[in-house]
């Protein structure tokens, strides 16, 4: 019969020792995995939503109570830069 190797190691979120078959898990269970692939995708998406100019914006249009459209023209017809 096969007898398949186990491998104690430690979660890289919680730092828990655990026992796995697979020689490639960095996780002790499907909590501290989904963790993980949390602050994995985070990394991935922040740099793409950080457009600060149009961010600032559209802040102050929510300040302001308008939509994003309606405040820049506001500022385009007063002549206003951004």
């Amino acid at each position: 019969m096969f007898v398949r190797k186990v491998y104690k190691k430690q979660c890289i979120i919680c730092g828990k020792e655990f026992e796995t078959i697979s020689a490639a898990a960095l996780t002790c269970g499907k909590q501290c995995r989904n963790e993980r692939n949390k602050t994995i995708h985070e990394k991935k998406r922040n740099p793409t939503q950080n457009n600060s100019n149009i961010s600032n914006v559209l802040k102050k249009a929510r300040k302001a109570g308008m939509s994003y459209g309606k405040y820049v023209a506001m500022i385009e017809r007063e002549g206003e830069t951004w």
